[in-house]
């Protein structure tokens, strides 16, 4: 069964360090913003991902479609630090 992309246009997404490196590596992080109508970055994986690897992440804050929120975001993103 096929699901149709549009079915996701309303949703958003709270992004951790894994996801980003994975797509990255396979040159895809463009699906992101083509899936979610907002993407969460917490600060901390932003400084975790700005500190290098092995696979290239394009600088997260130069990204439009990510909007980066503070590690204390208060309990209206306290999903994002479970």
């Amino acid at each position: 069964m096929r699901v149709r992309a549009s079915l996701y246009q309303k949703i958003s997404a709270s992004l951790l360090t894994t996801p980003l490196i994975a797509l990255a590596a396979i040159d895809k992080l463009e699906l992101l913003p083509r899936l979610y109508t907002s993407i969460m970055v917490p600060q901390a994986v932003v400084e975790e991902i700005d500190q290098g690897g092995k696979i290239y992440v394009p600088e997260l804050t130069q990204l439009d479609w990510i909007s980066v929120v503070p590690n204390d975001a208060g309990p209206t993103n306290h999903l994002l630090f479970q």
